[in-house]
């Protein structure tokens, strides 16, 4: 539906594994 919001959270899941 949100192709947008798909890219955007992808990245914050992997930005988050990096910074834990």
């Amino acid at each position: 539906m949100n192709s947008l919001i798909k890219p955007l959270r992808l990245r914050d899941q992997i930005e988050i594994a990096i910074y834990r």
